[in-house]
Parts: structure tokens; C-alpha cells; sequence
């Protein structure tokens, strides 16, 4: 009886000082603890219903000979949520770690896409500027050519030879002056810095002006046919704009075809749209570059078609300008079958 006397503790301070010093040094949740002699005998265990084996078989255990010598007691402790806890904290780790990388991961894609990109564009400026150098050559060689044959005494005593090197000298620079102005447009398309004189317009009359004039440019090697059906042609256009847009889609048709161009310019109006296409004969476009041919500077590959003149800025022109009158542009293409350009511009 003297030695159950000699361990008697105070239980209150006691719980209080060993959850006030776990609760410093460890945040593994709730704690409970137990005391028990040589014999494994519980003498005293936290109010918390847990198990008396639970707090025998814990390897949290310590000696108490500290305060009480003459008695081999041993203080076990246990927390029985530390897993749990663990396991959660483990958890919140892992997603911030899987978060982390598939953040690194789309980082490090978008950066690679975003070079692919840049060094597209940068293939795609060099081969405008060798297009431009060549395209820009090319008439001011013949316009160097023809004047320099004008200043010779046997050319000036021949009408029939001015006349000629004249008229060439007019075309060249007619087509320099083409090549200039597309160039302008881009330019301020891409400074946005372009006004539009939208106002009411008979497109088939327009289309039938058209029409004649590339019938006199083109004379008799290409063919070109109208079907103007649409019942209603009354748009909200810009008309220096629309005859622009016309004009790149047609010098297309006549560029991209092997043979004989063959081009038919039909409207028909669905609701409260006029849709004015332009068909050719032509090589057509694949479907995998139908996507890219609205984009600057973008060719597309000829195949055995040489020699195709262009910077690749028409089919850009068309579509931002269909878009800033309210209209879109739309693409029908198989290769070796020709291609369809649809033109759609709202109805009065």
C-alpha cells in the first residue's frame, strides 16, 4: 500500500503539462497517453476511451525513474489520427506538386509553340522581302529597258516601236504601282489605321464593271463567265474596298491554274446575306493548308506550277476587309479540282 501511495499524481497537472509540451514540438493531432508499471499495468491513462493495449503496444514510450526511482514506470504516448494526418498533409503536397509541374509543363509548351511561331513568321518575312525584291526587279528592269530603247535615234524615227516601248513602260508601271499599293494596304491594316465609306451599292452592277475591265486586262486568255442570280444585290459595302477584294480573287484564279483559266462569278442571297462566288479551274488547295491561306505573308505551295507572283498578302486583304464590312469569307477546295471563294456581304 506505501508504494501505490508513493505514485499517486496529480492527474490534472499532469495532462496539462504533457499535452502543453507535445503541442510545442509536434503538430501529428490529437495526443493520448498512458502510464504503467513493470507489469504493464495501467495505472493511469488519458480520459479519451482509447484502448488500454493500444497505449501498451505504442514505441512512443518513455522512463519516468526521473520522478519516481523507486518505481520502473513507463509514460506511453500515441497519436491515434497521425496517419490520417500524415496521409493528408502528404496529399496537399503531392496535388501542389502535381499543380506545379503541369504549370512547368504548359510554360515549357507554350514557349516552344510560341518559338515554332516566331521562327514561322521570321521564314515567312524573309521569303516576302526575296518576293518583294524580286517582284519589284523584275518591272523596273523592263521599264529601265524600254526607256533606254527610247533614247536611241532609230527608235524615235519609228512610231510603231515607241508605241510599243511606251505601252510597256505603262504596264510595268501600272503593275509596280499594283504591287505598292497592295503593300500600303497591309501596312495599314496592320496599324488599324484604315476608314471605311460604307454606304448602300448595287453589287451586280459593280461586279458587271468588273468584270469587263478584266475581260480588256486579261483579252482573250481567260475565260470568264457570270451567273448574277441573286434577286436582291443592294449591300452595305465599301466599294473601293469591294472591287479590291474582287480583284485579288480573281488575279488569284489566273495565277493558280495550269491551264487555260476558267472563272465563273455567280451571286445568289440566303436571308439577309449576298453571297458572290468565284470559282476556277485552278490547282486547288489541300485541306491540311485551306486553314493557313487567310494568314500574311502565307503561299501555298505550287507544286509544278512555276513562277506564281505574289507576297502572299491578297487572301489577308480579303478577309480583314470582308470582316470590317461586316461580311466573311468562306473556302471551298479539293486539289487538281479548282477552288470556290464565298464572299458574304449583309443585305440592305
Amino acid at each position: 500500500m506505501g508504494n501505490q501511495k508513493s505514485i499517486v499524481l496529480n492527474q490534472r497537472v499532469m495532462d496539462s503539462l504533457i499535452r502543453e509540451e507535445f503541442r510545442q514540438i509536434t503538430s501529428l493531432g490529437h495526443l493520448v497517453y498512458g502510464i504503467y508499471d513493470q507489469n504493464q499495468k495501467v495505472l493511469y491513462a488519458s480520459p479519451d476511451g482509447i484502448s488500454n493495449t493500444f497505449i501498451l503496444e505504442s514505441p512512443l514510450k518513455i522512463s519516468l525513474s526521473c520522478i519516481h526511482k523507486s518505481e520502473r514506470l513507463l509514460l506511453a504516448v500515441c497519436f491515434p489520427n497521425r496517419d490520417k494526418l500524415i496521409l493528408s498533409q502528404l496529399s496537399i503536397w503531392l496535388l501542389l506538386s502535381v499543380f506545379f509541374l503541369l504549370a512547368m509543363t504548359f510554360a515549357f509548351y507554350k514557349i516552344i509553340m510560341s518559338f515554332l511561331k516566331h521562327k514561322k513568321l521570321s521564314e515567312m518575312k524573309t521569303d516576302f522581302v526575296n518576293n518583294m525584291t524580286h517582284e519589284f526587279k523584275t518591272p523596273i528592269a523592263a521599264i529601265s529597258l524600254a526607256s533606254e530603247m527610247l533614247i536611241k535615234p532609230s527608235i524615235i524615227e519609228d512610231k510603231d516601236r515607241i508605241i510599243k516601248y511606251a505601252g510597256l513602260i505603262f504596264d510595268e508601271n501600272q503593275r509596280l504601282k499594283n504591287q505598292v499599293d497592295q503593300i500600303l494596304q497591309i501596312s495599314v491594316l496592320d496599324n488599324e489605321e484604315y476608314t471605311l465609306d460604307i454606304s448602300k451599292m448595287d453589287a451586280h452592277e459593280t461586279l458587271e464593271g468588273i468584270i469587263e475591265t478584266f475581260r480588256l486586262v486579261q483579252h482573250l486568255d481567260v475565260g470568264i463567265h457570270s451567273a448574277l442570280h441573286a434577286k436582291n444585290a443592294v449591300i452595305l459595302a465599301d466599294q473601293h474596298h469591294f472591287v479590291n477584294m474582287l480583284t485579288n480573287l480573281l488575279d488569284n484564279a489566273v495565277k493558280y491554274s495550269l491551264n487555260k483559266p476558267e472563272i465563273t462569278i455567280s451571286t445568289q442571297s440566303s436571308d439577309n446575306w449576298l453571297i458572290i462566288s468565284i470559282q476556277d479551274n485552278g490547282i486547288g488547295i489541300g485541306r491540311d493548308r485551306q486553314v493557313d491561306v487567310f494568314k500574311k505573308f502565307y503561299r501555298v505551295p505550287t507544286g509544278d506550277l512555276h513562277n506564281v507572283k505574289g507576297f502572299g498578302l491578297g487572301l489577308f486583304y480579303v478577309k480583314a476587309m470582308a470582316e470590317a464590312q461586316h461580311g466573311k469569307i468562306a473556302l471551298k477546295s479539293e486539289l487538281g479540282k479548282g477552288s470556290t471563294f464565298d464572299l458574304w456581304f449583309p443585305l440592305v
